[in-house]
């Protein structure tokens, strides 16, 4: 059903029917897919299928693990690809040198016959600042899977470390139902703080697990996480697009200030940032919590640190940050763990730990990624449309729905997930898939969309690789923390380096370019 209509997506599309004898005598698409923890069958699965009902093209996968700077120089010198599907979206520097293909009529089509692709985006706006230039689209939305505390919530039920109301029963969330994703959480830092305590106290020596040495970049998601939940969804948007809009806003030393592009390197001096950096100190720095071993062990892999939270014991530690990615690319490691008296795969009731957020506002998680796709340049029309039409039969509900369901992975979509798919995730899928479709409650953001969408990191040496730095190439905010010792320094470092006559330059680059300059 799914492959019979991938060519009639688009209207002008390549015509189609059945074709059984492979790709024979077809012309190729050539794609490149960065290939993470959620691999590359479901890709290559939707690629054969439309392959199959197309009877000029076929689509070539080719995986790699390349990003945006790396993507940016391969289309600028003539890249062999016609696709690129990426785990992130700063390819900004291509909007105006004719590198790409305008994706505007995708985002009209109707793959179900209801709702356009346009519509399914999630905050199209914030989207159109990232892949909109001079009224063109050049990069659709990829996946925006969380990254942040994972804990099970089975292990923690059964040690009482769940918050409980006033009855002893186990809270429910700010969704104010029982029985869903955000059961038992924290909805003030007191009881964070107080939930660690007690399972502190019940001998876990870490509580939190993950890779200081060769990873720390993933941490970056739990600070920016709290910093966001505390500067509030406006506050949030003053600080990483640096202009308060008229508005005064409260600075680390007690004073106020409205700040504009001329001064934008103010809000790294926003009240709150100092507020993170605490919270690095009293939590995920903190050697009460997670062993000074633990954070310089280099041996520490992805493997390493799966194995060591997937096997529950009395001293497992309590939280492991990672992504949605975590239980799919581990699936070899929990099968082999049964043998140990280990639950089979999908059986674990993993969830995200929310972090209590300030009065009145979402909760907030980050996401490692911000995916996108783009198609370099076309001189055939037929062809352009033929990777318009593949691009729009994966954007379809039951398409993206059947990927969630086999590999955990969330689309940067609002999509139904079938009931039969449904039925096939496992907990972490469904609880993850749950939150993030909650967005009464819940925001998902991604450092790499709200960076791509603001001119001052995509077209400067400021780069998108974080909000904020606190040294040279310093972006991962553990081990910067790390570097200084206490958060009073952090937070002075992060003042400090983000200073007037750096930011003088990142305003000139991006100026070069004709941003902000009315």
């Amino acid at each position: 059903m799914l492959a019979a209509m991938a060519c009639s997506v688009i209207a002008g599309g390549a015509a189609c029917k059945p074709n059984n004898d492979e790709n024979k005598g077809k012309t190729a698409i050539r794609l490149s897919y960065f290939i993470g923890e959620f691999g590359d069958e479901w890709l290559k699965s939707q690629a054969k299928e439309w392959s199959a009902s197309n009877e000029k093209y076929y689509v070539d996968v080719k995986t790699n693990l390349n990003l945006g700077g790396t993507i940016v120089a391969d289309i600028r010198s003539g890249s062999a690809y016609d696709v690129f599907i990426t785990e992130d979206c700063s390819l900004q520097q291509l909007f105006a040198g004719d590198y790409l293909e305008d994706l505007s009529d995708v985002l009209s089509v109707k793959p179900e016959g209801k709702k356009t692709i346009g519509e399914k985006l999630n905050d199209a706006e914030h989207w159109a600042e990232v892949a909109g230039y001079n009224g063109k689209t050049y990069l659709l939305p990829y996946n925006i899977s969380p990254c942040g505390l994972i804990f099970d919530y089975d292990r923690f039920e059964e040690n009482g470390w769940l918050v409980t109301d006033s009855d002893g029963n186990v809270s429910v969330g700010k969704d104010g139902i029982g029985g869903t994703y955000d059961d038992g959480q924290p909805a003030m830092m007191a009881e964070f703080k107080a939930m660690c305590e007690k399972i502190k106290a019940s001998g876990v020596d870490d509580l939190f697990l993950y890779m200081g040495a060769l990873h720390p970049e993933y941490v970056n998601n739990v600070a920016y996480a709290y910093l966001a939940g505390t500067l509030g969804e406006e506050g949030y948007k003053t600080f990483y697009k640096h202009d308060s809009q008229g508005k005064e806003i409260e600075l680390i030393d007690g004073t106020k200030a409205v700040v504009t592009i001329e001064d934008g390197y103010k809000t790294w001096q926003m009240k709150g940032v100092d507020d993170m950096a605490e919270f690095l100190q009293d939590y995920l720095c903190n050697t009460r919590y997670v062993s000074e071993a633990t954070l310089s062990d280099r041996a520490l892999s992805v493997d390493a640190s799966h194995t060591k939270f997937i096997q529950v014991g009395d001293k497992t530690p309590a939280f492991i940050v990672e992504g949605n990615w975590f239980e799919y690319g581990s699936k070899s490691l929990i099968e082999a763990n049964v043998r140990y008296g280990g639950k089979a795969y999908g059986e674990s009731d993993y969830r995200y730990m929310l972090l209590p957020s300030a009065e009145g506002e979402k909760s907030r998680i980050f996401s490692q990624t911000g995916g996108s796709m783009c198609v370099t340049k076309q001189s055939d029309a037929e062809k352009s449309a033929a990777i318009k039409d593949f691009l729009a039969y994966l954007l379809t509900d039951a398409n993206m729905s059947k990927v969630t369901a086999d590999t955990g992975m969330i689309w940067n979509y609002s999509y139904e997930v079938s009931e039969a798919d449904r039925a096939d995730m496992t907990k972490f899928t469904r609880n993850a898939y749950d939150l993030a479709k909650d967005t009464k409650n819940v925001a998902v953001h991604s450092f790499y969309i709200d960076t791509a969408a603001t001119p001052i990191y995509t077209y400067s040496s400021l780069g998108a690789s974080g909000l904020m730095m606190c040294s040279d190439l310093q972006y991962n905010l553990v081990t910067g923390f790390r570097d200084k010792g206490n958060a009073a320094s952090f937070t002075a470092a992060i003042v400090e380096y983000n200073n007037a006559s750096r930011w003088a330059g990142y305003l000139a680059q991006a100026r070069s370019y004709g941003f902000y300059t009315a």
